[in-house]
């Protein structure tokens, strides 16, 4: 299977988790000093679903970028684990449905501050595929393992303006 990269608008990228302030400006320092993008976007090529790079695209939204390079992966065939992270209280509310377990890692399900959470292994691969981008889910509550996360690029800056 060959990589297949491209820039693509930053506009038509479906964010499905929110960002942490202090590592959004973490990344974006590191952005402009390099002066490039040394890792894709990790986007379902169907849905155009960001599957990793969250932070990565909010940073260059933050510095006026218009393109980002973005990576495309099938999800269903090229996720090879899934965790997410549920807060220990709702775990009972994960083995009853999926609508649960997306109200359970939510802020509608009432999670608040640093309570305590633990990884759950999703064995069904499309799982979280289809409630992805319906709504923002609080960052790094999705652990996605794929071939994909060791591909580097190397883009210049200059060629996302």
């Amino acid at each position: 299977m060959r990589p297949k990269l491209e820039l693509l608008e930053l506009s038509a990228l479906i964010p499905h988790e929110q960002v942490k302030p202090s590592r959004l400006e973490e990344i974006q320092t590191r952005i402009m000093q390099d002066k490039f993008l040394l890792k894709p976007i990790i986007v379902d090529e169907k849905t155009l679903i960001v599957v990793d790079g969250h932070h990565r695209l909010a940073a260059l939204k933050r510095i006026g970028a218009r393109r980002a390079p973005v990576l495309f992966i099938d999800y269903i065939r090229d996720i090879d684990r899934l965790q997410v992270i549920v807060p220990l209280k709702n775990i009972a509310r994960y083995r009853s449905s999926t609508e649960e377990l997306i109200a359970s890692i939510t802020n509608r399900g009432g999670t608040v501050g640093m309570e305590p959470r633990v990884r759950i292994e999703v064995q069904e691969k499309g799982f979280l595929l289809e409630h992805l981008g319906r709504s923002l889910l609080p960052p790094k509550t999705t652990i996605h393992y794929t071939w994909a996360k060791n591909y580097y690029s190397l883009v210049p800056l200059s060629l996302l303006y």
